[in-house]
This record gives C-alpha cells, sequence and structure tokens, in this order.
C-alpha cells in the first residue's frame, strides 16, 4: 500500500455498527467515506443510509473494494484523493477512517468548505481531536476558537488499540463535528471575526493585553478582562470560546475604525504561512519516501 495514505483497519463490523447507532446518521442520508479501505465501514453504511460516496486513493484497495461491494447500487466508489474531491452540493454527511497523516488537511477541507457536511464522524487521534475540540477536553485553540461559531465539536467514543489492525501506537477516538443551524457569527462578519481571533493567536506576545495593545486601549482591556471575567494577564489558550466571543463583540461596537484595521488580513497572512510550510513538508516527505523504496 502506497505510505501516503496507510492507515489503521478497524477489526469488527459490530463496533462499527454500535457508532452507526449512536450517530445522526438516519436512513435517507447520503454519507460520504473518505478512505475507505477494506470496506468494513463502507459496507455497514450501505445498510444503513440511502446512498454512500467512498473515496478511496490507493487503487489496489479500490479494485479490491469494488470487487467486494458490487451488491450494493447505493454505492459508488472514487478512485482519488479526498483532497482534490469536490465536495457534493446537496445535503450530506460523513462517517470516516481517515488517514491519520493527513488528518489537518481533511478537516480544514471540511470547516472550510462553501458546502460543510450536516455532521461528520472522523476517525482520529485522541491529541489531535482535543486540539480542534477545545474546551471541554483541553484549552481552546486557534481552530477551536476561530470554527465555533460555526461548527461544534465533541469526542463521542474511545476506542482500544487492539479495534484495529494493525494497532495503532496512539490513543484513537471518534470525532463529531456538527455545522450548527443558527451561527453565532453572521456572515458579514465571519473574515473579521477570524482575523481578530488569529491576530490575538499569532501576536506573539505573552498576553493577550500587549497582543491586543495597538486594538484595545489600557483601561478598555482591563475593563474588558472585569466584565468577561478572566485575568488581565491571560494568554489566548486561557479563555474559553464565549469569552473570545465577548471580546470580538465588545470589538465591533467598541474600538474605533482606525485601531479596528490593526487586525485586518491575519488569517490571510497566516494561511500563506501555512502553505509555504506544508509546500517544504510535502517535499521532505516526498524525498524520505524516495530514498526509502
Amino acid at each position: 500500500m502506497n505510505l501516503k495514505h496507510s492507515q489503521n483497519f478497524l477489526r469488527k463490523p459490530e463496533l462499527v455498527n454500535e457508532l452507526l447507532k449512536k450517530s445522526s446518521l438516519q436512513k435517507d442520508d447520503t454519507v460520504l467515506e473518505i478512505g475507505s479501505g477494506k470496506g468494513i465501514i463502507t459496507e455497514a453504511l450501505a445498510k444503513s443510509v440511502k446512498s454512500v460516496i467512498a473515496i478511496e486513493a490507493d487503487t489496489g484497495l479500490y479494485n479490491e473494494l469494488s470487487e467486494k461491494l458490487r451488491q450494493f447500487p447505493n454505492v459508488k466508489i472514487h478512485n482519488l484523493d479526498f483532497l482534490q474531491y469536490d465536495l457534493p452540493k446537496g445535503q450530506y454527511k460523513i462517517f470516516s477512517n481517515i488517514p491519520f497523516n493527513i488528518t489537518a488537511e481533511i478537516i480544514k477541507k471540511i470547516v472550510e468548505a462553501q458546502n460543510a457536511p450536516e455532521h461528520s464522524y472522523l476517525i482520529v487521534q485522541e491529541e489531535a481531536a482535543k486540539k480542534y475540540a477545545g474546551q471541554p477536553y483541553g484549552k481552546e485553540t486557534l481552530f477551536s476558537v476561530v470554527n465555533k461559531p460555526w461548527f461544534g465539536f465533541s469526542i463521542t467514543h474511545k476506542f482500544r488499540r487492539t479495534d484495529f489492525n494493525p494497532a495503532p501506537k496512539v490513543d484513537t477516538v471518534l470525532l463529531s463535528i456538527q455545522k450548527l443551524v443558527q451561527p453565532s457569527i453572521q456572515s458579514s462578519q465571519a473574515a473579521k471575526y477570524k482575523d481578530f481571533v488569529t491576530y490575538g493567536f499569532t501576536s506573539l506576545r505573552p498576553n493577550l493585553k500587549k497582543g491586543y495593545k495597538n486594538v484595545f486601549g489600557h483601561i478598555q482591556f482591563l475593563k474588558l478582562a472585569d466584565e468577561l471575567k478572566f485575568p488581565s494577564d491571560a494568554k489566548p489558550t486561557d479563555l474559553n470560546f464565549e469569552q473570545w466571543l465577548g471580546m470580538f463583540n465588545y470589538f465591533l461596537n467598541g474600538v474605533e475604525p482606525r485601531r479596528q484595521r490593526q487586525i485586518l488580513g491575519s488569517s490571510e497572512k497566516l494561511g500563506r504561512q501555512q502553505k509555504t510550510l506544508d509546500k517544504i513538508h510535502r517535499t521532505r516527505t516526498a524525498k524520505n519516501w524516495q530514498h526509502a523504496k
């Protein structure tokens, strides 16, 4: 199998069925599966929902899957990389045991999609899931704060390592990402909100007060910290999502336009930096893979 798409496969159909029963999946749903592998989840989905779109990048596994699932006309299998796949235009959900090495890219594509899935269930490393979900599983992160106005995150199942073949060397969970019916940020303010949060998390200052010193006045920030009940020397990860939301709402209504402009473009700037780092990482990975062959 291609190293790029290596996975740890679930061993027992009974466990898959148990997870599906606990999910929000309904009989009339269209469900997208990323990295179908040997088809243990695909087959369970085929028996439970209206339509299954299975994505498998590995050609060998794709061929095996196509033969194995011939009896299910409601399953359509694509031999391609999910990151190159155009997401459905109608309503759909996701249920997948994804390749761990591209977890970040997959989740980024899901939450940034113009037509994001109603509900996604992803088997991921526990450590990564906690960073995406933030509180109550750990401290809030840039990712969790930026995305919580539009998505609810929760960990709905913790696996045993023996549930997989081969057994992973890390703890694994089922991460739920649910698109909110009523977002807490208006679409017209989405870009400004992301810039505001990104600015706070990436200012490289010892605390928020110093990070936002060109945005909030000294007295303003102290009053804001008192009203939202966080320490005046708090770091970005010390605040919960509601406190970040309170800071942003004050920023919109209590900060003059000249100071508001300080944060503009922060999210785009970070995106450019991440693309550069990703390109370097992909180049190094490709070189290492060539040397290993």
